[in-house]
């Protein structure tokens, strides 16, 4: 009887032990990824799929591209990019947008809600040498699946590249680990001490 209590916990506690909140991240660690033409930085890492308001992606030029990249502008300086940056969710695209830079450095922040995706933000200072945030409101993040992150640097100073750099950047989302969730769970471990009760009688 002690087998079949053992067998029954594995059946009703697999599904769960699968389960989470968070977003799995294929590449780097820390919310790191490095590409070799484009730097990702995701925050907070990792994010999770109930507040999808609280997203952002920092994308930087790799330094290695910095003999290629360099402004005449400020020299010795990656500034004044242009920026394609693609997400599709389980191989559909769900955001599409190209954006400019001064500074070189691209931040994104979702804030989530519903209805038609939309870009705000990316005002520049004075001097045009700094770009705040753009911020992307609308459902981009929902859901469980795969979303591939694919980020071009497709100009230089409002210049058009022959062969844009880009790299492609993985995220996985499972699903959220509920209210629901738990009270299954503790149903289940109760039955679990009632069947282990019954055997030792």
């Amino acid at each position: 009887m002690q087998g079949y209590a053992v067998s029954l916990a594995l059946i009703l506690f697999t599904p769960f032990l699968m389960m989470s909140n968070q977003i799995d991240v294929f590449g780097d660690t820390g919310g790191q990824f490095k590409g070799n033409n484009i730097n990702l930085t995701i925050l907070p890492f990792p994010p999770d799929t109930s507040k999808t308001n609280n997203i952002t992606f920092y994308f930087t030029p790799n330094s290695n591209q910095s003999a290629f990249l360099g402004s005449s502008i400020t020299p010795n300086k990656i500034d004044h990019l242009d920026y394609l940056v693609i997400i599709s969710q389980n191989g559909k695209e769900v955001f599409h947008q190209q954006m400019h830079t001064h500074s070189g450095n691209l931040t994104l922040e979702f804030t989530g809600g519903s209805g038609a995706i939309g870009v705000t933000g990316g005002q520049s200072d004075p001097s045009n040498t700094t770009t705040g945030p753009y911020q992307v409101s609308g459902p981009v993040f929902t859901g469980t699946g795969n979303y591939e992150i694919s980020a071009s640097i497709v100009g230089v100073e409002f210049n058009p590249l022959p062969t844009p750099l880009g790299d492609k950047f993985t995220l996985q989302t499972v699903p959220e680990f509920g209210s629901t969730t738990t009270i299954i769970l503790a149903i289940s471990v109760l039955g679990i001490l009632v069947v282990t009760s019954r055997a030792r009688f």
